[in-house]
């Protein structure tokens, strides 16, 4: 699993920070999501929600970019 964790989550290592929404913008193609609805779960925290995420799923789909959700 570690041979392609680079090319999936941006990095080798289980607990490194993930690839940040600004890149994944800028230099992919197709954007694809594996058993996750983040349009919900973005709303869910420990506390109160920041939904952080939500503005870049709307500039992923003004981009048109191609989102493929499994």
């Amino acid at each position: 699993a570690q041979a392609i964790m680079p090319y999936v989550v941006g990095g080798s290592e289980v607990y490194q920070q993930q690839t940040s929404w600004p890149l994944v913008l800028e230099h992919s193609d197709v954007v694809v999501l594996w058993s996750a609805n983040p349009l919900n779960t973005l709303k869910i925290a420990w506390n109160a929600s920041d939904e952080q995420g939500l503005s870049y799923f709307s500039a992923l789909r003004d981009s048109g970019k191609k989102l493929i959700c499994i």
